[in-house]
């Protein structure tokens, strides 16, 4: 079986990520980065771009069945079948033979590039062809071991008993599959932690204090294993798969027991036992920039994350402009409504009583500026109060790309402090953000593989711009609202000040207490929580705000070239349509949406 080749950057993560059509020109073809290595086979030279499309699609979703099992509800429909009985495979050691395949699997897309292609197959042509030259470039030897399976809120330890938790069991084959991948975690693990001490071994372990966190998540889990939902919710869950008896019922939710117990908490004592053994090997406690290759890997990060082809120093300017334009409308409008100086000193109030009151009040709220949702099924669950501390304060659970209406989302209500941040994070994991992108995305025939490509920037981007606009949605005076949604921005332009600081400008945690006293923000225990956090976890903000930034300057090029000819629904409509991928093809197409 083909190892993945599209997600070999992300080999080390569990949770795989997310993604139309009909455009009207063709992109821009970027200079390519990737060197010219191995050929192609004459079989795979005598397929259509479709089918090598198609074959893509399947080696990357066919590594293992969990990945499969999130990808696709119904995979015997696209004629996929033996795949891997497990979690998948954590690569230890860079793999050359990999790096190859990948390689011949690049020379074999380029080919295609003047045989006649449509409009839509130019369009994945071009996706495909920056993606995968992106990850040929920085898929080397020197730069494997900076990976981080344990990487703070979105660390295996974290996200492991997660996705477990949220494997649907539809049938009695899917639950005794799901018991032997808790059979697996052990393996799994073992792998993750032998990377860790190849870290150690290259001197690229994480700081003490990062270790210590590791730790510490692991261990609020060990004390209430129930509590993650794999053992607790269980019964519920086997209780709802169609034609099993009360015996098998009973004996499957005995065997999960066993299985937690037995194989995945003594997997967690496992991570505490090395990370203890591994502490003080770590050599340094500032950004990733201060490694040896650290710049240049915080510049594959930028890429991947983000979605453009900016540089640190480009970003960093970029940011400044942004906020110098925000602070710019935002005086412009106190200057004229002196009143929200104060008004903005506490969240307004708002009208909802429950998540479901708010999501259902969004998707009416909308509709002047979207079009129509094709899902509205959806699910709330909460974040156990034990993972509270270390989970975000919500997500978006991606639905198999057969199924747009398997949405979940979770909220933490250990991390939402009051009603208007509950309100506009449902708007950016729920109506307009992630649920309602995700669902239109796969509701409109993408080509399968674009699925499976991970864009973060325009993902993150888009709901970190609904969220901004979601303040217009609840129902304060316009120009408030105006102010909450500058204020949103500006806040996120702040952080990624903050991580381009960390990991490119070597700031220590008393630079970024002097940065934020700047801002009026002196709170020493404030400024150690986003220093941890953005060490531990390079360019986490970036895709959230560079994402939100480049939309928000397509509206805004659109409504001043447009004038009262300016469509919200249409511009937004435009963004759905041409779907997640890099923001330079986005904007060769955005300037045929601007003449048409």
């Amino acid at each position: 079986m083909k190892k993945n080749t599209l997600r070999r950057l992300a080999a080390l993560t569990l949770c795989a990520v997310l993604m139309t059509t009909a455009c009207a020109s063709r992109a821009k073809k970027p200079e390519s980065s990737a060197p010219e290595t191995a050929k192609t086979s004459e079989t795979e030279e005598s397929l259509t771009f479709d089918e090598f499309t198609d074959k893509l699609f399947k080696e990357t979703i066919s590594t293992d069945v969990l990945t499969l099992h999130y990808a696709l509800k119904n995979p015997d429909a696209y004629g996929i079948e033996d795949v891997p009985l497990s979690l998948g495979d954590i690569e230890t050691e860079f793999d050359q033979a990999s790096h190859d395949e990948m390689a011949a699997e690049y020379q074999q897309l380029l080919s295609y590039e003047d045989t006649g292609l449509t409009e839509d197959q130019f369009l994945t042509f071009d996706i495909l062809d920056k993606y995968m030259s992106m990850l040929l470039t920085y898929d080397t030897e020197e730069l494997f071991y900076y990976q981080e399976p344990f990487a703070g809120l979105s660390g295996l330890q974290t996200q492991l008993p997660l996705v477990l938790s949220e494997y649907t069991l539809r049938s009695a084959q899917d639950v005794e599959d799901y018991l032997v991948l808790l059979e697996d975690v052990p393996r799994y693990i073992n792998d993750a932690l032998t990377f860790e001490q190849k870290k150690s071994e290259a001197g690229l372990f994480m700081s003490d204090e990062s270790a210590d966190e590791v730790i510490k998540t692991c261990r609020e889990w060990l004390d209430d294993p129930d509590g993650i939902s794999l053992i607790s919710i269980f019964p519920d869950k086997v209780a709802g798969v169609p034609g099993l008896t009360q015996d098998q019922i009973t004996d499957f939710t005995a065997r999960n027991e066993t299985a937690v117990r037995e194989c995945v908490v003594p997997a967690y004592e496992k991570v505490i036992e090395t990370f203890t053994a591994l502490k003080g090997t770590g050599t340094n406690p500032l950004g990733i920039g201060a490694f040896e290759h650290g710049d240049t890997y915080y510049e594959s990060l930028i890429r991947m994350q983000t979605g453009t082809d900016m540089t640190a120093e480009e970003l960093d300017d970029y940011i400044e402009d942004a906020i110098e334009t925000l602070y710019g409308e935002l005086f412009t409008l106190i200057q004229a409504n002196p009143a929200l100086y104060d008004q903005m000193d506490q969240a307004p109030e708002v009208p909802y009583d429950s998540p479901e009151d708010m999501l259902n009040a969004l998707t009416t709220a909308i509709e002047d500026e979207f079009p129509p949702a094709v899902s509205k099924n959806y699910t709330i669950n909460y974040v156990p109060a034990s993972m509270e501390e270390s989970m975000n304060p919500a997500f978006y659970m991606l639905p198999p790309m057969d199924d747009k209406d398997q949405n979940v989302i979770y909220i933490n209500k250990g991390q939402i402090g009051d009603d208007l941040s509950l309100f506009t994070t449902l708007a950016h994991e729920g109506y307009p953000g992630h649920l309602y992108q995700q669902s239109w995305f796969i509701s409109h025939d993408p080509v399968p593989i674009r699925t499976q490509l991970n864009f973060l920037g325009y993902v993150e981007g888009w709901a970190s711009y609904v969220e901004a606009l979601a303040n217009h949605y609840v129902g304060m005076e316009e120009d408030l609202a105006e102010a909450w949604r500058i204020n949103t921005e500006l806040t996120l332009c702040l952080y990624l000040q903050m991580d381009l600081g960390i990991h490119t400008k070597d700031w220590t945690e008393e630079d970024l207490a002097d940065f934020l006293s700047e801002y009026g923000i002196g709170d020493e225990e404030t400024a150690h929580e986003i220093f941890r956090t953005i060490v531990t976890d390079p360019a986490s903000y970036l895709p959230y705000g560079i994402g939100e930034l480049e939309i928000r300057s397509m509206r805004a090029e659109a409504e001043e070239t447009l004038g009262d000819a300016f469509d919200p629904v249409a511009f937004h409509t435009f963004l759905l349509d041409i779907g997640p991928c890099q923001f330079d093809i986005i904007r060769d197409y955005f300037e045929d949406f601007l003449k048409q």
